[in-house]
């Protein structure tokens, strides 16, 4: 059971509402019978999917990741947490547990399954103040830091901005060196997710901001960018420049901003990408 609705997730199809649902309802009925990884592949497969199923199976998944989140490998955890918030199953109590598991459990996940972490908490809006701190001084450690890739960072400065949180000098110092060696690699929406976060956390005097942008404004950039990312970006500028931080947009720029309808809400983190459990 667990294994089709993970191969319909894996080969993104979806057979269609009455058989997903149809294989919730029996899950429903045989929960108690689900190991941690079937649990978890049933998760990841509907969250893939985008459907959250009829029925109480959400609501059974996400108890059982409350009360036995300590069985569940940590991809597991990031996956199922994640999928859990892609399909809005909102549970404060599963909040608090997941948070309470990572924040002692941090150094066992990857960078990309802690972003997925912190994605979901931001669509929960459920802010995480323990495991923030955690994951703080988590990238303090360079090895750490190292392993975070561009679309990490991105995720990061995303979330954070997105949680309204302070960030303490010395966090956001770690932050912008580390990060500001993957700006090359960086796509066009990863770079607005920079761009727009560190103008909302008031960051715009990093050496990340001023890089950043400059890679933003370049021609070839420019041609590649949707028009839900020119209004990040005109967003971004405005916030840096009440800031007292000068951007100078190209006339172009903001002309094709205005005609999509200035400044709009923050660009989606692309980051997370739920991995196959």
């Amino acid at each position: 059971m667990s294994t089709v609705v993970w191969a319909f997730g894996s080969l993104q199809y979806n057979p269609g509402k009455a058989l997903l649902d149809g294989i919730a309802a029996v899950a429903v009925a045989r929960i108690h019978d689900f190991q941690p990884q079937g649990m978890s592949m049933l998760t990841w497969g509907y969250g893939k999917l985008d459907h959250a199923p009829a029925g109480e199976l959400l609501d059974q998944i996400a108890h059982r990741l409350e009360m036995d989140v300590s069985l569940y490998h940590h991809q597991a955890v990031s996956n199922m947490f994640y999928s859990l918030a892609r399909l809005q199953k909102y549970n404060p109590s599963m909040c608090s547990a997941v948070e309470t598991h990572v924040t002692t459990h941090i150094e066992d996940f990857s960078p990309q399954e802690l972003m997925n972490i912190l994605w979901a908490f931001v669509k929960f809006r459920f802010v995480p103040e323990q495991f923030i701190e955690t994951l703080l001084e988590y990238v303090h450690n360079e090895t750490r830091a190292r392993a975070f890739r561009p679309a990490d960072w991105a995720a990061l400065i995303w979330g954070l901005a997105s949680l309204g949180v302070t960030v303490s000098a010395e966090a956001m110092a770690a932050i912008n060196n580390s990060a500001v060696e993957k700006l090359l690699s960086m796509t066009v929406p990863e770079l607005c997710n920079v761009m727009w976060g560190l103008s909302i956390l008031d960051e715009c005097q990093q050496p990340l901001f001023a890089e950043g942008m400059s890679q933003l404004l370049d021609k070839h950039q420019q041609r590649s960018m949707e028009p839900r990312l020119l209004r990040q970006l005109l967003q971004a500028s405005a916030l840096a420049q009440a800031a007292g931080v000068p951007v100078s947009l190209p006339e172009t720029v903001e002309k094709a901003a205005a005609k999509c309808g200035g400044m709009g809400r923050p660009a989606e983190s692309g980051n997370p990408g739920c991995g196959a459990t």
